[in-house]
């Protein structure tokens, strides 16, 4: 710092940046007696542990234009008094302030401030807000959230503010005078606008102080919640005022009419929540349908409508018939969302449709989905008898590549019609069905020949088991690249150890890069993965009978992800004596197989249960230059680190992250934090 002080006149100095989240008392003292001297500046940027990092004379920097101050999170520290004195003050940076959310008293004093970036939490705790004529934004405003400051208008005084305002407490609001004092109409610059009221409130003068809520035409997204007024303000629901609006939101609201939709010729995107008396949506109600109606609506959302029971009419192609218990309907362009909704469905306008997400198969009829020819991806809850039925109907859907089933009955019938229906299929993610009857029959997992499966994902599939022959099971899927097994229970029942024909079998074809099982309860040799040299990904989770049998090293050489770790079972009081990886580590370290002059690791995230097994010099050495990743997790061995440890731990050099989780016996972190230090 004394070549800083001698190279640069601190004196006169105008820009002052401190990077960085320091802490440590020595360094506050060394940067508060460095810079004591500054009196002329313009710009600070400066992160406060405490009122001690901020320089000895910051009260006196009363030329300051620019300020931007950063906290700690979970402080109760304020902001510094005298920030409310500079008033020269035009930009206020606390977007990263995360302790006191109380402003210092007379901050209104700031008469030159045009920007003020923060929490929106701080625009609604300014008092006599008005005062700051030059304000560009004010993201939020409480009516009258004190006894004195508050008052409409205050906001009516600026001039300049844009972007996004929020408005609450509006049932605070007596009269439509009161309302005009806002002085919505005269900010030009405003772009969202949301109006919210409490509860509360005289119906017959809501609706009055709704409509001196006027705002500019500039507007381009409107939200009106819990509005109590009979009826929708004159500027929306008679007339065609907000021509530029492009997202409009009406929740809570019980108007006798419902704006002319189909005049808001730029509307985008329409959210209706929680409003009582709709039966039908469709011309009747909204009214006012051209030629130039919805062309430009992708995005439509119904929430909370207990009433709705039709949706008539041709709107961003939707077209639905029978809507009952309507609680949620979502449609977003190209993706279609439908949930707790008991009713039939035409879908055969939905000419964009690429996803489609369904809380309930019943909701859906594979004839109409022949019809959504650019549909790629399903996802289907509560895959119930109908849907089983759906699938032997013949139907074949050629264009959906990508297949999410949760709560799907595997049976020996279901499964092979799965793969008639959807033959294009590239991603596969079936959860089955909690199922005890069906449980006990074994269904072999067989898929089609030719098939172009690149990702599976088995989850609970209890009764699932994979053939023991050549060809069969996964090996035929030649484009297989990505395998999850988790908590299929019978999967591997004829590949465990000892079990005949398995020694010579793979049961994954060479071409997989990614590799999870979870939860797999068979003894399986590490043989069985042998061929899987291409892997970059592997994920073995609370598989606590697999050994390292007929471990092949080089399945390790284009590892960038291994995960290998036994978390003990609620009640279970014998901890775990051996870890899969502390064996796998040791294989690899004893290894002579691999290239000649490297241990040839990518290892770039690695999650074990075993820390001496990865702090030795053999394997840290082969880590040093590839590992950022390391997290220590359900080691119930380890006490402490040994100095041998804190040496290996300095070999990772490329190491960035290091966390330690759920290793009970551990008591000290002594020497693992001075190695990092």
């Amino acid at each position: 710092m004394d070549k800083l002080r001698r190279r640069i006149d601190i004196g006169n100095l105008q820009s002052l940046m401190i990077f960085g989240e320091y802490r440590r008392a020595s360094l506050v003292n060394i940067l508060r007696d460095t810079f004591k001297e500054i009196k002329d500046l313009r710009v600070l940027f400066i992160f406060m542990y405490s009122l001690d990092s901020l320089p000895h004379n910051f009260s006196k920097l009363i030329h300051l234009q620019y300020l931007k101050l950063k906290s700690p999170h979970y402080s109760e520290m304020c902001l510094p008094s005298t920030v409310s004195r500079f008033y020269h003050l035009k930009f206020l940076d606390l977007k990263d302030w995360r302790s006191s959310l109380d402003l210092p008293k007379g901050i209104s004093r700031l008469v030159n401030l045009c920007h003020f970036l923060s929490n929106v939490v701080f625009h609604s705790n300014v008092p006599e807000v008005g005062k700051m004529k030059l304000l560009q934004e004010l993201r939020s405003f409480h009516v009258k959230k004190e006894s004195a400051g508050f008052e409409l208008r205050e906001l009516g005084q600026l001039e300049k503010i844009g972007g996004e305002l929020q408005m609450y407490g509006l049932e605070n609001v007596r009269t439509r005078e009161e309302a005009n004092e806002a002085k919505l109409m005269e900010k030009r610059n405003l772009v969202e606008l949301a109006l919210v009221w409490s509860g509360g409130g005289q119906p017959t003068m809501e609706d009055d102080i709704l409509d001196g809520l006027k705002p500019h035409s500039n507007i381009r997204a409107l939200s009106i919640v819990n509005h109590v007024g009979g009826t929708g303000p004159t500027w929306l629901c008679s007339n065609t005022h907000l021509t530029n609006l492009e997202t409009l939101h009406l929740e809570g609201v019980s108007w006798s009419a419902l704006p002319p939709f189909g005049l808001i010729h730029h509307l985008r995107t329409l959210k209706l929540k929680n409003i009582v008396g709709i039966r039908q949506f469709g011309p009747d109600l909204i009214g006012g349908i051209t030629e130039k109606s919805f062309k430009l609506l992708n995005e439509v959302e119904f929430a909370d409508m207990p009433e709705l029971v039709e949706w008539v009419g041709e709107l961003t192609h939707i077209y639905s018939q029978g809507l009952k218990q309507s609680d949620y309907f979502y449609y977003h362009s190209s993706h279609l969302s439908i949930n707790k909704m008991l009713c039939e469905l035409a879908l055969h306008n939905l000419s964009e449709v690429e996803r489609l997400k369904i809380n309930d198969a019943s909701l859906i009829s594979f004839t109409d989905l022949q019809k959504l020819h650019p549909l790629r991806s399903i996802e289907v809850w509560r895959c119930n008898e109908m849907f089983l039925r759906a699938l032997d109907d013949g139907i074949v859907l050629e264009s959906v590549q990508s297949l999410h089933l949760i709560e799907f009955r595997v049976t020996g019938k279901s499964l092979p019609s799965l793969f008639k229906c959807f033959p294009s299929l590239s991603v596969l993610d079936v959860t089955a069905a909690s199922d005890e009857d069906h449980d006990d029959e074994e269904v072999l997992l067989q898929f089609p020949p030719c098939s172009s499966l690149r990702n599976v994902q088995l989850r609970g599939c209890k009764n699932l088991v994979l053939p023991v022959e050549d060809g069969g099971g996964f090996q035929g899927l030649l484009s297989l690249e990505s395998v999850l097994i988790d908590d299929c229970g019978k999967l591997f029942s004829g590949w465990s150890m000892g079990a005949a024909d398995c020694n010579s079998i793979n049961p994954f074809p060479p071409c997989v890069k990614k590799l999870g099982l979870y939860n797999e309860p068979s003894t399986l040799s590490m043989a069985l993965l042998s061929n899987l040299t291409s892997l970059t990904e592997l994920g073995l989770e609370n598989c606590t009978n697999i050994t390292v049998d007929g471990f092949n090293p080089l399945i390790t050489s284009n590892l960038e992800y291994l995960s290998v770790w036994n978390r003990k079972q609620d009640g279970e009081t014998e901890p775990y004596s051996i870890s899969v990886a502390a064996d796998l580590l040791t294989e690899v370290s004893r290894t002579k197989a691999m290239p000649a002059g490297s241990c040839s690791f990518q290892l770039t995230q690695l999650d074990v249960d075993s820390i001496s097994a990865v702090l030795v010099a053999p394997i840290c050495t082969c880590l040093s230059t590839t590992l950022r990743t390391l997290c220590f997790i359900y080691d119930y061995q380890a006490e402490s680190f040994t100095e041998e440890q804190d040496q290996a731990l300095q070999l990772l050099t490329s190491l960035e992250s290091l966390s330690i989780s759920e290793c009970r016996a551990l008591q000290s972190l002594k020497g693992c934090i001075a190695s990092l230090l």
